[in-house]
């Protein structure tokens, strides 16, 4: 196990200490910490999506 302190952001995890982008292999098991303010009620892509 790797621990990694990352964003999130453009639909993608970056590592913070580097600015790189996280490339995960399909398949892959991983954790993810969140502050419960963090998680969203909707996809906003979607629901955008159904007001064009």
């Amino acid at each position: 196990m790797k621990s990694i302190d990352v964003i999130h952001k453009f639909g993608h995890l970056y590592d913070r200490a580097t600015k790189k982008r996280i490339l995960i292999e399909d398949g892959s098991e991983i954790s993810i910490v969140l502050q419960p303010d963090s998680l969203l009620n909707e996809d906003r892509s979607v629901s955008q999506k159904k007001n064009l």
